[in-house]
């Protein structure tokens, strides 16, 4: 992901115009083409967490949580590129955190995922992939509309690789989930 800075700008009086945002390229869909299926009965390796005590949602929605700054722009999605532990129980949850309440299982490349946060600004939304270069396409295009809205956007979007037919029990309570 190539990151643009602009420091000062020229406008048309000469003036100097500051510019304090930085901006991040989009991901492009052709660098992260795949199989179109994966036949989630195959045994796959992918990490999840023991029991819901070992999910931390702060790690995908980072200004839900009170981290400032993005949590540094990380990518979490949970895959080889980008990792999430659950080797730790999180300790510092709370009941009442927040958790994400609707679901897009099988996001693809999160087009649903993006519509939906238009329409519910304030519910968490998770978008579970079992294609890593899929699920790493989707994460990198949260972030970077994160990044490029001054953390304004998409702030309520996260994704998770994952296989939900075998471990969806793993990241959620029963009865969290919304839709």
């Amino acid at each position: 992901m190539k990151r643009l800075h602009h420091e000062a700008q020229v406008g048309s009086d000469d003036k100097v115009v500051e510019l304090s945002q930085k901006r991040v390229n989009m991901p492009k869909k052709n660098k992260h083409r795949m199989h179109a299926h994966i036949n989630p009965f195959n045994p796959l390796s992918i990490p999840h967490p023991r029991n819901t005590r070992f999910t931390d949602w702060s790690l995908h929605y980072p200004s839900f949580y009170g981290m400032s700054n993005n949590n540094d722009d990380k990518i979490v999605v949970n895959t080889s590129l980008y990792e999430v532990g659950y080797d730790q129980e999180n300790t510092a949850r709370k009941a009442t955190d927040t958790v994400p309440t609707i679901l897009d299982i099988g996001c693809g490349y999160g087009g649903l995922m993006f519509e939906l946060t238009k329409h519910y600004p304030d519910e968490l939304i998770l978008g579970l992939e079992i294609r890593d270069k899929i699920a790493n396409f989707a994460g990198e295009k949260i972030n970077t509309l994160r990044i490029n809205s001054g953390y304004k956007d998409c702030l309520n979007l996260g994704v998770l690789r994952t296989n939900a037919m075998k471990s969806l029990h793993n990241h959620f309570e029963k009865e969290s989930v919304r839709f």
